[in-house]
Formats: structure tokens, sequence, C-alpha cells
């Protein structure tokens, strides 16, 4: 970060040569540097000098040297950097005004040396090269000393570029000064070197006193945020274990390694406060309100902060979240929280404030949920006071949790809620019908005719009701016992060849055959199916006996 002055001058060593001048002058100068913005050097510049005495001679100049001073404010900012040397190069330009003709004369490739850079305080870096010989014609001649630039790298102590890079300073010579340094007459060619310099240059001994008070701002020496938070690095749980809907009160604080611009990672302590409520039941939500996390910035980035003219810092922050619930993890992103417009002081540190709202989160499963928090990033914009960005423009920081902290916020227990826990019923909760609990009819109550053909009914032929998943229900229907009329003839056998109606399957039905389709799956008294038998034994033997008496009194 500093500037190297070049202001040589010419030449020297010609056959006519009239004088030797030695050159020591020194100027103030102000350099645009990355961040931290424009900065004061002092420069001091040392040469001797041989000036021609007439025309055809040389003007020409020994080794020249320039030393820069740089200010206290620019160690800063090399410091905050890592920076632990500095070397690169340069150029200068001069101007040498013959005979009532400005001459621009360029000094290229100073090499500005590696040079230690201090923990603290100015020090001072110094460029060399030779100036370029010139032959000045006849009559008054100066020499005056412009501008320069610079092209520095600094340099970690492992010999990596820092997060500078390698930079350009264009330095402009401040106003009011004297700056010139040569002031002769050249003779006429061959004239025999009657004119020398009139006088000593003696503009330049004496130190202009305007711009060399050196920057006072950020002086206080960083304490690279070493000194680590204690609050969150060995807390118990924030709160007691809430449900059923019961608000969990957080307070937690929290360390996190947060990367900068050009400083590398700085320790940020973070306090999280929040309200969580959780879900009366599963299946609902869990709801945050009172979000906030309080980060605390340490002097070493309130330091880098100052000297890039930083007068606040506003943005904007996302943070991670990280639910089990009912070991099933939940991974939540909170975005959009707001960093309002804060003052960055002169030093020390200062708390940042995000902020914002919590888009509800469902809680799927009965049972314990825990809430951790996670990493966050955020994206801040340091301005000037006029409100203008600085050097650091917008830049985004993923800060990430120290390891070894107990991330807890909260935890909870709920039930399963919405009928969930109630098995729900299968199939028809209603007992299935057996078929009719009324004995079937036998025929026709009027005796038939002979040869009739009518077979009787047997009582419903519709199947019961199947797929319960309920038992039956014992039914308790008296059973009405009247006898049936008398048959003409036997009954037809049951084509689906089941054993109705002792317990066997009904034709061309689904009912299930066996025990599982019989009478006694009723629940009816077996005395039923013996009466029926024994009122259709007696009518079948009263239709023989009628039926052979009849055919006797016809013959």
């Amino acid at each position: 970060m500093t500037g190297v002055v070049i202001g040589g001058l010419l030449l020297s060593a010609g056959q006519s040569s009239a004088a030797t001048v030695t050159v020591d002058k020194t100027l103030n100068y102000t350099c645009p540097f990355p961040l931290i913005g424009d900065q004061k050097l002092v420069v001091q510049i040392q040469t001797v000098v041989e000036t021609p005495a007439n025309e055809g001679g040389e003007l020409k100049a020994g080794e020249f040297t320039a030393t820069v001073t740089v200010p206290e404010t620019a160690t800063q900012g090399l410091t905050l950097v890592g920076a632990a040397t500095v070397e690169g190069g340069g150029s200068a330009g001069i101007t040498l005004n013959n005979a009532g003709i400005a001459l621009p004369i360029a000094i290229p490739d100073l090499a500005v040396a590696k040079t230690n850079v201090p923990a603290s305080g100015s020090f001072t870096v110094t460029a060399k090269g030779q100036v370029p010989t010139a032959y000045p014609k006849q009559g008054p001649t100066t020499v005056v000393v412009g501008d320069f630039s610079t092209t520095l790298t600094p340099k970690r102590a492992d010999g990596t570029p820092t997060g500078l890079g390698t930079f350009e300073s264009k330095c402009k010579m401040d106003a009011g000064q004297d700056a010139k340094i040569l002031d002769f007459v050249v003779g006429a060619p061959g004239g025999g070197g009657t004119t020398a310099p009139t006088t000593e240059p003696t503009s330049g001994t004496t130190e202009p006193t305007s711009g060399t008070t050196e920057p006072t701002s950020g002086t206080t020496e960083p304490t690279s945020g070493t000194t680590e938070p204690t609050s969150g690095t060995s807390e118990p749980p924030t709160s007691e274990p809430g449900g059923g809907g019961t608000p969990i009160t957080v307070d937690k604080s929290l360390n996190y390694l947060c990367p900068f611009p050009l400083i590398g990672s700085q320790q940020l302590a973070v306090q999280i406060k929040a309200t969580l409520t959780p879900p009366a039941a599963a299946g609902g939500d869990l709801t945050t309100t009172d979000f906030s996390a309080i980060a605390t910035v340490p002097p070493t980035a309130t330091q880098g902060l100052s000297l890039v003219g930083a007068a606040t810092v506003e943005g904007s922050a996302e943070a991670k979240v990280i639910a089990d619930n009912a070991g099933s993890k939940i991974d939540i992103t909170i975005p959009g929280l707001n960093v309002p417009k804060t003052d960055v002081p002169a030093s020390g540190s200062f708390t940042v404030t995000a902020s914002g709202d919590v888009a509800p989160q469902p809680v799927p499963a009965a049972g314990e949920t825990v809430i951790n928090v996670g990493d966050f990033t955020t994206t801040l914009t340091p301005k000037k006071a006029d409100g203008t960005a600085t050097g650091l423009g917008t830049f985004d920081a993923p800060c990430k949790l120290v390891e070894g902290q107990d991330t807890e916020l909260g935890r909870f227990t709920i039930g399963g809620g919405g009928g969930t826990t109630t098995p729900p019923t299968s199939g028809s909760t209603t007992p299935p019908t057996s078929g009719s609990t009324t004995p079937p009819t036998s025929g026709s109550t009027t005796p038939p005719t002979s040869g009739s053909t009518t077979p009787p009914t047997s009582g419903s032929t519709t199947p019961p009701t199947s797929g319960s998943t309920t038992p039956p229900v014992t039914t308790t229907t008296d059973v009405t016992t009247t006898l049936p009329p008398v048959l003409t003839q036997d009954p037809p056998a049951y084509s689906g060849g089941g054993n109705y109606p002792g317990g066997g399957s009904y034709p061309g039905s689904s009912y299930p055959t066996g025990n599982s389709g019989g009478l006694a799956s009723t629940g009816a008294s077996i005395g039923l199916p013996l009466a029926i038998g024994g009122a259709l034994l007696l009518a079948g033997t009263g239709a023989l006996f009628w039926q052979r008496r009849r055919t006797r009194n016809e013959a």
C-alpha cells in the first residue's frame, strides 16, 4: 500500500559538464488504495545530477531513490488482510522545460524491493531506478517532478498473495508545492561551458507541512477478534420440554465463524431469541414468533469497516434449522430475515440484529420433536456516510457453527390427534341375517290333487350377507312349530348338492359350507329341526294311508 515516487532527474556527464547537483526533495502525494480509499503519503526524492554547460552536452542522473513513508492507517489495512511483506514496481513522470519547450519524460521500471510490514505504526518503502539521459538545447532549463503510480503486491508470511491481490495506485501530487528540482541555463553549442547552474536548488530543503499529518482514524490496535464469547459454549437446553400447544421461550447464545472480505474468518457471538408454539396434535403446525438473531461484531471487523469508510451496514440473512420429528429429520430454511441499517462505530465491537417472520412448519408425526439451530448466511452492504457503497460493495458471509456446542432450541411431545389414535372399523357393524327365522311352508295348505308336480316352497332362498368382521348376534326369536300340510310327493333333491336345511350350502350361493353355514351357527334351539322332521314323517304316513284307502274305494 505505498506509493513510490520517482522524480529522478536527468542526466549528467557530458563532454562539457559544468556542475554536479545533489537533489533532496520531499513532497506530499495523495494515493488511492483498495478499500481504505485515499491516503496521504510523504515521499523523499534523492539523486545526484550532472548538468551540461552547453548545448550538445548530457543531462544525466545517478541512481534515483524515492523513499515513501506509509501512514499508520495503511499499515492497519495491510495487517488486517494478513500482509507480512509488500513488493512491486512503479513509474513516474518528470517534465524538462528547455528553451521554451515542455518535454515530458517517463521514468519506468522503478523497483520496490520486498519490505516487511510491521504490526502497527508507519514504515518506509523505497523505490529505485535509473533516469533517462537528456540532451537539452541552449537556453533556460528546469526539471519538475510530476505524478507517479505504483503496482504493489502485499503477501502473507508464506509468500502467497493476500485478498488484495496485486493492485495499482495512481498518486497525485498535492497542490501548492514547489515541485522544481533543477534550474540552470544551457550555453550555446561549443561555448566552452561558461554557464553553470545559477543557484543550488533550495526548494525542497524544507519539508512541506501540508498533508504531513498522518491519519489517526483506526489507530486502535486490533484485537483480532480472538476473545471468544463465553455464552453458548456449554449451555444446557434452553427450555423445559413443552407439548400440546404450550409455548417454548428460546434464548440461546452460540459462536459462529464468518468469513469477511480481506480480513478473513472472524468469530461472532450470536444470540437467538424466539417463541415456539407446538401443535396440539400431529399434522398441525409449529409456529415461531418474535424471531431474532443478534450478532456481536468483533473489534477487528469494526476496524476493517472503518478503514473502508463504512458509516453503516445493512442487508439480509437466511438461517437453517433442523427438526427431528419422531426420528425423521426435517430441514427448515428461514429466508428473508432483515438486517436494518446499523451505525458502525469508530472502534470496538457492536451488534447487528436480523429478524423477520417465520413460516409455520407442519409436524407430521406424533411423538417427541427436537429443534436445533444450524448455520446461517448473511448478505451485507457497508455504506459511507453519504449513502454510497464502500470498496467492499455487497458481499455474502456464510457462517458456520463452531463445533462442540449445544445447538438445541427446544423440544416437545405431541399426540396423534384427529381421531388417528382409534383404529377404524371395517365392514358393516350390523350382524348378518342367517336366512329367515320363520320355518318355510312345505307346500300348499290345501291338500293337492294327485299327480301334482309343483314342488313345495322351502323358505327364503336369499343367502345371508357376508363380509362382516363382527361375529353374528344370537337370535332370540321364538320359532312357531305349526305342522305343515301333507305333501302329495317326496320333496325334490336340491341341485346344489348341499345338505340344507340341516346345515348345508345354498344352491348357487357363496355362503360358506360346513358348520359356518349350518343351523347351529344361528344360535336357534335344535328342537326346531326335530319337530319339523317329526311333523313331516307323520304327514307322509297320513298321506300314504289316505291314498291307499281312496284306491280301494274306487275299486
